[in-house]
């Protein structure tokens, strides 16, 4: 990844040895920063996986997003742009149930996709920089229940 920035670079090294759903989550968050150039479906689809990651979903529900999304981006095919794939593909890295797909090398591919789709630098830094919600935690996001 060395067309990324060193800042960016420095940043997502300190989640180096960090256990592959907390790369998972931080690969959700950062695609959440495309999701105006991703696809209609991909607010569903981050929210799928994020509930996956809590146990409210299963495998199957994640590999029906995968096949959906697939199915968006190849009617694209003739006329796709770069965000459009780049953006397409953060949201993908995100339904992949494997987690040796959620690893320190794939976080820099996320990061990589964000540059690809001109999201600022300070913006990628502020989710590489912040604390996660540990899992067992309820997020903001989540409804109390």
């Amino acid at each position: 990844m060395s067309s990324l920035p060193a800042t960016l670079v420095s940043s997502a090294e300190r989640h180096a040895s960090a256990p592959p759903r907390a790369i998972w989550r931080l690969q959700i968050e950062l695609a959440r920063l495309v999701l105006s150039q991703a696809p209609p479906s991909a607010v569903g689809q981050l929210e799928l996986a994020e509930r996956f990651l809590g146990g409210n979903a299963d495998v199957h529900d994640l590999t029906d997003a995968r096949q959906d999304a697939w199915i968006y981006i190849g009617s694209l095919a003739c006329y796709c742009t770069r965000n459009d794939s780049a953006s397409a593909a953060a949201v993908l890295a995100c339904l992949e149930p494997d987690e040796s797909q959620h690893t320190y090398g794939l976080l820099l591919e996320q990061v990589q996709r964000l540059q690809l789709c001109g999201v600022p630098e300070a913006e990628t830094l502020r989710v590489l920089e912040a604390e996660l919600v540990p899992e067992g935690v309820r997020s903001s996001r989540e409804p109390a229940t």
